[in-house]
């Protein structure tokens, strides 16, 4: 093989390399985390009024939260006499599968370790890191938010269907899994997640 032939196979060997890795590290960019979900067609736990849930073993929730709620510790009255006997871990960090109110007792069969993703039709879920911990702790399932690149608009009112952190830090290590239109997929996946802005149009629910 010619010292020329030699060169252009290299040439063409590292071309590809160089394309993997940036492909590579663009997937891990705009995707952070792996999405772990609840299938949307699993079955439901059975919903049971607050008056049901008098006699059964549970926590009472220090404010209302809806289905896919990532229930976090300050969800949860732990003063209650009743509450010392209760594992944060069967609660704190997992999903509500039931609206509740402020009051309401929440069991643990209403609870998920996986958010139930089901994107409306027509729309996808994508996972879109969130780097400022003021927004992964103010955003919840059901807020609307948009998404700028700079001064340009990537997406506008779009949803968020659950927060998903780690488990090593559930407070800074957090991504949104947002439903999107399929022509908005494409902006994501090649934004840079240092020059997004992110604006909140509608609290929690």
């Amino acid at each position: 093989m010619t010292s020329a032939l030699k060169i252009g196979c290299i040439t063409v060997v590292l071309s590809f390399w160089a394309a993997i890795v940036v492909f590579g590290y663009q997937s891990i960019k705009s995707h952070p985390h792996a999405v772990k979900t609840a299938p949307a067609t699993a079955n439901s736990p059975t919903c049971k009024t607050n008056e049901q849930k008098k006699q059964l073993s549970g926590i009472v929730a220090s404010r209302g939260f809806a289905l896919n709620h990532l229930i976090r510790e300050q969800d949860l009255n732990w003063g209650l006499p009743h509450s010392k006997s209760i594992q944060t871990t069967d609660f704190v960090n997992h999903y509500s599968a039931c609206a509740i109110k402020e009051g309401e007792t929440v069991l643990g069969s209403e609870v998920l370790l996986l958010p139930r993703i089901d994107p409306a039709p027509g729309h996808v879920a994508f996972p879109f890191g969130l780097r400022d911990i003021r927004i992964s702790q103010a955003a919840d399932v059901g807020t609307k938010i948009d998404l700028w690149d700079h001064n340009v608009l990537l997406a506008q009112n779009v949803s968020i269907l659950a927060i998903q952190c780690g488990a090593n830090d559930p407070v800074s290590d957090c991504m949104a899994i947002l439903e999107i239109a399929p022509e908005q997929l494409s902006r994501l996946q090649i934004v840079e997640l240092t020059s997004t802005t992110i604006l909140l149009r509608q609290n929690k629910p």
